[in-house]
Formats: structure tokens, C-alpha cells, sequence
């Protein structure tokens, strides 16, 4: 049975802050996916091919890095569907975005979820390879996380 929320945590494991959402999504995910509907998995991938991941999915929470430079490392924020669309290409260091894919998909009306929210971990503009975040984003991670279980149990609660 499909789930009808599904907690996306996305990242790259061998990219020092990229992996930022896979750390705080597995953290959200041992908090959240034992409620009834919810289903919490990783994603590692492009983007188009991220959209039949969630195929039959009411709410989708993505839970990634973002480098918008609107404000300090290590700060979490909740972007709906239609902020996310509005940053497009300025959000994500993944070749084709999310909110690229997001619109192809609206054009050829491939089925989506009704609503979709990307939990954003921003981060500097660092694509070093590396086993575990910067010293500076490791220093922050338990902070990351609570805010990032914060914004998924706003979500989750309907708010």
C-alpha cells in the first residue's frame, strides 16, 4: 500500500556537506516512520528520476541541502512547493534541479504529490568529497536535526 506521506531525505554520501540531508533524515526518519501513512526512505539520484519515487504520494517532505546564501550555514528552513519553484536553479548543486524537474513534470502532467515541501539545510558552496561534513556543519549537526524533526512534525501535524 502506498504511503500517503513520504519523508525523502536527499543527499551524496562521498560530498562532505551534501550529506547533510541523509544524516538528518535518518535521524527524522527513526522519529517519524512508525506513524500510521508515513513512510521515510533515502534517495540518492537525479531528480526526474526522484518524481516516481513518490508516485501515488499525498504529501512529499524532502529533507536536502540547499546553498542560497540567504543566511548562515546550518540554518533549516521549510520551503513549500511554490517557494521552491520561485529560487529554481539558484538552490541546488544536483546538475538538474529539483524545481526543474518539478515543472517538466506539471508540463507533461505526470502525476505528483498535492503538496510538496523541501525542509532546506543550507550550506556553503563546498563541493569537496569527504566522508562526514566540515568541522564548522559537524559542530551544528544536532542543532540541524532538531529543527529539521521540528519542521516535519509541523507538517506532519497539518499546521
Amino acid at each position: 500500500m502506498t504511503p500517503s506521506t513520504l519523508l525523502l531525505s536527499l543527499g551524496n554520501p562521498i560530498v562532505e556537506n551534501d550529506q547533510l540531508g541523509l544524516i538528518a533524515g535518518r535521524r527524522a526518519a527513526s522519529r517519524f516512520s512508525g506513524r500510521p501513512g508515513v513512510e521515510a526512505r533515502e534517495f540518492i539520484g537525479s531528480p526526474l528520476d526522484l518524481l516516481a519515487e513518490c508516485e501515488g504520494v499525498r504529501l512529499l517532505v524532502l529533507i536536502d541541502t540547499v546553498s542560497t546564501g540567504d543566511g548562515e550555514a546550518g540554518t533549516v528552513r521549510l520551503y513549500d512547493e511554490a517557494a521552491l519553484m520561485d529560487h529554481g536553479g539558484d538552490f541546488y548543486p544536483h546538475g538538474l534541479n529539483l524545481p526543474q524537474a518539478i515543472a517538466l513534470a506539471r508540463r507533461l502532467a505526470v502525476p505528483l504529490p498535492e503538496r510538496i515541501f523541501l525542509i532546506g539545510i543550507e550550506v556553503p558552496r563546498l563541493h569537496r568529497f569527504g566522508e562526514r561534513p566540515s568541522p564548522a556543519m559537524a559542530g551544528r549537526l544536532e542543532e540541524i536535526c532538531l529543527a529539521v524533526e521540528r519542521a516535519v512534525e509541523e507538517l506532519l501535524s497539518g499546521r
